[in-house]
């Protein structure tokens, strides 16, 4: 159980930093930036407590606020896309899982990254930008972002399917 639990350190502080030092400074067409370190949030196993669930997606969004200087919007929007995650899951998946194109095959994966993604950036953009006086900049920094983003993980999981093949 500890080489798990350092498993899951390892990959917070990997996403952050990747997060923090690189996609941070992405910013296509002025509106899509990939906002990676939710894979984390997705990542989680399916067992994990709800109150612990909460408390790291929060931990992980004050850890990228900190070091973006976003004043607590990272952690606003990971706290609610954790809370949304229970709702997200397919019911009839046992709870001893972590989520992955393994486990959920591809279209059920899909559909829980997208909806997890855009309920993230929903809140994300919405609480930074404040307004909705301009809402065709809004829709466009979050449906950009929401895309770059939902790649960036299907890449990755697509990466690490390819690897444990060999």
């Amino acid at each position: 159980m500890s080489a798990n639990w350092l498993k899951y350190a390892l990959f917070f502080f990997l996403v952050v930093l990747l997060q923090i030092w690189i996609l941070n400074r992405v910013h296509l067409f002025g509106f899509a930036t990939p906002l990676f370190y939710v894979y984390f949030i997705l990542k989680l196993p399916g067992e994990m407590k709800r109150t612990s669930l909460l408390f790291t997606a929060c931990l992980l969004g004050l850890v990228v606020d900190f070091f973006s200087y976003s004043l607590g919007l990272n952690m606003l929007a990971c706290t609610i896309m954790a809370f949304s995650r229970h709702y997200v899951f397919n019911t009839d998946i046992a709870d001893s899982f972590v989520p992955s194109i393994e486990t959920f095959g591809f279209p059920s994966f899909m559909r829980y990254a997208i909806i997890l993604v855009v309920i993230h950036h929903i809140v994300f953009f919405v609480a930074e930008s404040f307004t909705f006086l301009d809402p065709l900049t809004l829709s466009l920094k979050i449906a950009g972002s929401s895309i770059l983003t939902v790649l960036l993980i299907l890449g990755t999981e697509q990466l690490k399917l390819n690897f444990l093949k060999k």
